[in-house]
């Protein structure tokens, strides 16, 4: 543990660390090396995003997709956030179906530097073809991933009369 030690901003979290946490997670205990990253992640206030990237991929290759999903969020992987995600709302009602992506794309813009939309983007149109059906059969796009695509065109134009005219 000499390469985690309390230092301003947590930079002892080196490279050789990294490259024993990999050799951990591939020919180890993978259980207990999922531990000790969650833990070390923590403790380091997620300073070193690989790190996160590398527990994701082991929980979603143990099937872990929510857990997978918690880490992609935090080394930002916005494709597999969208997959993983896809893999939690199997679970989910499917008439809240659409709440599952809007929460998802309004964290992803919380995280959002400089009103960047890429990572938001890209979760929104993984879902693209959600729809809410009718009772006549009609399929539409759900209300609230209309307000999502509208909020983007609002950012991107950098003109929220409407949205703080919405808010009331």
């Amino acid at each position: 543990m000499e390469h985690v030690k309390r230092v301003p901003q947590h930079g002892a979290v080196d490279d050789y660390f990294i490259e024993i946490c990999t050799m951990a997670l591939k020919n180890g205990d993978k259980t207990r090396a999922q531990g000790i990253l969650e833990r070390i992640i923590g403790h380091t206030g997620n300073k070193v995003p690989d790190l996160s990237e590398q527990l994701a991929q082991s929980y979603k290759t143990d099937g872990l997709y929510t857990k997978a999903y918690k880490y992609f969020f935090k080394s930002m992987n916005a494709a597999e956030i969208a997959f993983c995600l896809s893999k939690v709302m199997e679970s989910g009602y499917e008439s809240e179906q659409e709440l599952f992506v809007a929460r998802t794309v309004l964290d992803v813009l919380a995280k959002a530097k400089d009103k960047d939309l890429t990572n938001a983007k890209i979760v929104r149109n993984h879902f693209s073809n959600l729809k809410l059906t009718l009772q006549d059969g009609t399929q539409v796009t759900p209300p609230v991933l209309n307000f999502i695509d509208f909020l983007f065109a609002a950012i991107e134009f950098d003109d929220f009369a409407l949205v703080k005219q919405m808010a009331g």
